[in-house]
């Protein structure tokens, strides 16, 4: 009596085609998954980071301007060299105000102000300079003085100041015996909407509380 034969039967080319198709699409739909992931993760992770330092900038302006001594004088001034709408906020007889690390001690004098970073922005920063120098003066000792970054990819920025005797805000302020009510920064970073700072100053030999806002 004769046994049947055993058969070996192996996968055909359609079922080994078909289960590398199979393989593909569930990889495929893994990856996909995974990207979307680590993505949105890096995005959201950006945005926070994004969030702190602009909140550490207003948080430094604000500290700034609240500790403005009595004395202080406050100038905005149109300049060739900057960017961001060629702008120095200049403050005069400010020490003490607007202190970072080594620049405590440095200088009676501060400036707000930005310069170009190449590639078609700004650079918005803060330097101290001495008292008692003219104009002139201040603009050389400027050139090579240590500037503190404060924020990057500046594409716009403006400063304007609340007049409580007008009741408006003004483009300029050279008014050296009183102090505006308001400060007013909009300024722009790239891929982000346009932000507006408002800062209370204290009043001249009556220092009150300051506090920043946020409009959209």
């Amino acid at each position: 009596m004769k046994r049947p034969r055993a058969t070996n039967r192996g996968f055909s080319l359609f079922e080994v085609i078909l289960a590398a198709a199979i393989f593909v699409l569930l990889a495929g739909g893994v990856y996909f998954a995974v990207s979307t992931s680590v993505l949105a993760a890096s995005e959201l992770g950006r945005e926070q980071m994004d969030a702190r330092k602009l909140g550490a900038f207003a948080d430094f302006l604000r500290r700034g301007f609240q500790n403005l001594p009595a004395q202080a004088g406050l100038s905005l001034r149109a300049t060739e060299k900057q960017a961001g709408n060629g702008v120095q906020l200049i403050m005069a007889r400010a020490a003490g105000a607007f202190a970072a690390g080594a620049m405590t001690a440095q200088g009676a004098g501060v400036v707000l102000a930005t310069e170009p970073d190449g590639r078609g922005a700004s650079r918005f920063r803060v330097a101290r300079f001495p008292g008692r120098l003219n104009d002139a003066e201040r603009e050389r000792y400027l050139e090579t003085a240590s500037w503190l970054p404060l924020l990057d990819d500046v594409e716009s920025l403006r400063w304007r100041f609340f007049d409580r005797n007008s009741k408006r805000f003004l483009e300029t302020w050279d008014n050296q015996a009183e102090r505006p009510e308001l400060i007013e920064l909009t300024f722009a970073t790239a891929g982000t909407p346009a932000q507006t700072l408002l800062f209370r100053l204290p009043r001249l030999g009556a220092p009150e509380g300051d506090q920043a806002q946020k409009t959209p």
